[in-house]
């Protein structure tokens, strides 16, 4: 009940989280850990149907089963990073088949908005937020960027 005459005698019932019965911590399935979840997800299945199927990078605007993370670009194939665009869930359906759209848990049920309309990222915030999208396109395009160069030089290396 709401205390309108400010008197202090009543109170709201209000729960922030749930506290961990051992520590007296709260429980809290969103973390404040740089653990990467955020460009990730937070599923062992999210995370694979954001990657790409055959090569070691997340997927991209406009990647295709079978074909390199996003074609041209000036790097053998590979796009240049400033290329580089969050996949939508169209590209990730057409990556990963019809099951993917329920593990990435983009609110669409509707389909008031078309799904090549809207970004696949680990935090299903990123379509809400230009700001949020702005750093999942970073985050995209750093993980790429390290990933490539490891596959390389795993090939020059030898190793795969």
């Amino acid at each position: 009940t709401f205390d309108a005459a400010g008197a202090g005698n009543r109170t709201l019932p209000f729960v922030r989280t749930r506290l961990d019965a051992a520590s007296g911590r709260p429980l809290n399935a969103a973390t404040a850990y740089v653990d990467l979840s955020v460009v990730y997800g937070e599923s062992v299945a999210k995370s694979r149907v954001l990657r790409h199927p055959r090569f070691p990078a997340l997927l991209l605007y406009g990647t295709r089963p079978g074909a390199p993370p996003a074609g041209g670009g000036d790097q053998g194939g590979v796009p240049a990073v400033e290329d580089m665009y969050l996949p939508t869930v169209a590209n990730v359906v057409a990556a990963h088949g019809d099951a993917a759209r329920g593990v990435l848990g983009v609110e669409n049920a509707a389909r008031t908005v078309a799904e090549d309309a809207l970004f696949a990222c680990g935090d299903d915030r990123c379509n809400g937020n230009p700001h949020l999208a702005m750093m999942h396109t970073l985050w995209l395009r750093e993980h790429n960027r390290r990933a490539l160069a490891l596959g390389e030089a795993a090939a020059a290396a030898g190793g795969g």
